[in-house]
């Protein structure tokens, strides 16, 4: 993350004030209202109350602080160092409020996906007699839902070392070789 600190000479003499003060002298009178508080004069002004939106030298110091307080553990201690220094200090993230997802029953959405692709198989030898089907081949169940067969067995065949036992077992007593 580059940004101001990084530009900073290490012996530069760098205050809040002397950065607030920088600030207004680059932006005019524009950029005083800017500043949080509607501080009167650099002096008293605090780095906290640059806000996004302030610039120095066309770089908007305002988001880059911002970001440096976020993302504060990615920086390297000599860079918190010298912020430290300016008075900036990590924020604080509110913990996002733990929500409880549903309990999966059995295997899951993928154990669906895969009997429905096993009855439309079924269905298709029983139809056809053959276990070879073509790649854009679709079949259609009879409760109305439609399975991309040709799809299905040649993710199945590539994906085989994910396969349960009994997925395969199933597969192989289909006629399937590679099951």
């Amino acid at each position: 993350m580059l940004g101001i600190a990084d530009r900073l000479r290490p012996d530069a003499d760098v205050s809040a004030a002397g950065l607030v003060e920088s600030v207004i002298d680059q932006g005019g009178a524009d950029s005083a209202p800017k500043l949080a508080s509607g501080a009167n004069s650099a002096a008293q002004s605090h780095l906290e109350e640059i806000v996004p939106s302030v610039t120095l030298r066309g770089d908007d110091i305002g988001r880059w602080l911002t970001s440096q307080a976020r993302d504060w553990t990615r920086l390297n201690p000599e860079q918190q160092r010298r912020l430290s220094e300016l008075g900036v200090k990590p924020s604080v993230r509110p913990s996002a409020a733990h929500v409880p997802r549903p309990a999966r029953t059995g295997a899951g959405r993928g154990a669906d996906a895969f009997q429905r692709g096993l009855q439309a198989l079924t269905q298709y030898i029983a139809r056809e007699r053959k276990t070879v089907v073509p790649r854009g081949h679709t079949e259609h169940l009879e409760d109305g839902t439609s399975v991309r067969l040709g799809v299905f067995l040649s993710n199945q065949k590539s994906r085989r070392h994910r396969l349960t036992q009994d997925q395969l077992a199933a597969l192989a007593n289909l006629g399937l070789h590679w099951a």
